[in-house]
């Protein structure tokens, strides 16, 4: 959601909608836990008191940047869509601190669905964003791996950097 600022400096939330594949509901809780986190601030009514603007604040601006980047290298390669998947980036993070396997990302990403974590893994494979390994052995074990380009893999750290 940050991103879609990139291009403008203020948003109003019917703008956001339009730019964001998402659902009203989602994308107002969103937004919602981005204000409360002091990362984008509502200002005062646009034209109306019930349509604000929101606008990134000024401790959001590094990761606003940051998730700009990323868009744009995605949009690079073709994948602004996948990355705009819920569970894509949050695997793809995971896997930034190394190979895990799938019952360890989901412990990590706070149990997510089991089906959407294998989804996710699944198009991120078929992306050339991961890697799936399985061991030999008893049961099979698979592993998963970053295998994205170099300069992705640069705007996913500076996103996780500012993100602290």
């Amino acid at each position: 959601m940050l991103a879609a600022f990139d291009d403008r400096p203020g948003l109003r939330f019917a703008e956001l909608q339009v730019a964001l594949p998402a659902s009203r509901q989602p994308l107002r809780d969103a937004l919602l836990d981005l204000v409360e986190a002091g990362i984008v601030r509502r200002k005062g009514g646009y034209g109306h008191p019930l349509r604000p603007e929101y606008l990134v604040a000024a401790s959001g601006e590094r990761l606003a940047a940051a998730a700009a980047l990323l868009r744009r290298r995605g949009e690079d390669e073709g994948l602004e869509p996948l990355l705009a998947r819920k569970w894509s980036l949050p695997v793809l993070a995971a896997l930034m601190n190394g190979p895990q396997r799938f019952g360890d990302l989901a412990r990590v990403l706070i149990n997510p669905a089991p089906r959407a974590l294998a989804l996710a893994l699944r198009h991120l494979e078929a992306a050339d964003l991961i890697d799936r390994h399985v061991d030999d052995g008893r049961p099979p074990r698979a592993h998963y791996s970053l295998a994205m380009s170099p300069a992705l893999r640069r705007a996913l750290k500076q996103l996780l950097d500012a993100l602290g």
